[in-house]
């Protein structure tokens, strides 16, 4: 059952990645083909250059993308394991114990294998709204498209790594609803589900938890800062632009 599971996850998220850069590149150079009206000459050597460049960084950002969701997702399955096994009495609350010890050393020896590219991927989505803005204040519109879907694309990625951290979080609430037989039992429940809560599983970028609310203030900061700066800069002033807003 996990094996499938885990097949169906890994086409879905090959696929989706996959339709996120073919977007991409039509996102791109769909506006290369609307300005040259589709004449050969347009075709310089340096729009394919350009063209090839693009291609490479957002194909590299893409599998990096793809990569992180593959492996939260493997993550999430392990822990749906976990807490099958205990839900269905195949395995006991020092056995648990046990398994639960090697899932959490787990996490933290991602964590620390990817926490540098979790950062890179915040960095990167305060770097796409900052060129957003630019591109707005040169008159550019045209060139937000990219921009805008690989900004819309990356948080779903720290969404996804913040979800399995949740996950991890819900289990000491989801131990106490298990009916025991006897009071000796329900002490080892007690005791499996305060061992989950002092062990704070997840993932972590230096120390601090992936959550939802960090993704949210995250992005509501990024988003205020980015309006603020648009505002006073005129970027987002659509009335000097003639834009009406009516």
């Amino acid at each position: 059952m996990l094996d499938d599971a885990w097949k169906i996850w890994s086409s879905s998220d090959a696929l989706s990645a996959l339709c996120v850069w073919f977007m991409l590149l039509f996102g791109r150079f769909g506006l290369y083909v609307y300005r040259g009206g589709g004449d050969a000459d347009a075709l310089d050597l340096s729009v394919l250059s350009f063209g090839l460049t693009y291609a490479i960084s957002t194909g590299v950002l893409v599998v990096a993308c793809f990569w992180q969701v593959r492996t939260s997702h493997a993550m999430l399955l392990i822990v749906n394991s976990w807490s099958a096994s205990l839900l269905q009495g195949d395995a006991s609350c020092m056995e648990s114990k046990a398994s639960w010890r090697r899932v959490s050393g787990l996490f933290r020896k991602t964590s620390r294998t990817f926490e540098r590219c979790f950062a890179a991927l915040g960095f990167i989505i305060v770097m796409l709204v900052l060129a957003a803005l630019y591109d707005l204040i040169q008159g550019r519109g045209q060139e937000l498209l990219a921009s805008v879907s690989l900004a819309l694309v990356i948080p779903g990625v720290l969404w996804t790594h913040a979800s399995t951290t949740t996950a991890c979080n819900r289990l000491p609430s989801l131990v106490t609803l298990i009916e025991a037989d006897d009071e000796e039992e329900d002490r080892e429940y007690m005791g499996l589900a305060l061992y989950l809560s002092l062990s704070e599983c997840g993932f972590f970028v230096w120390d601090t938890c992936v959550t939802l609310s960090l993704v949210q203030k995250f992005l509501y900061f990024t988003a205020a800062i980015a309006g603020t700066i648009g505002f006073q800069t005129g970027a987002l002033n659509f009335q000097s632009r003639g834009i009406p807003i009516d």
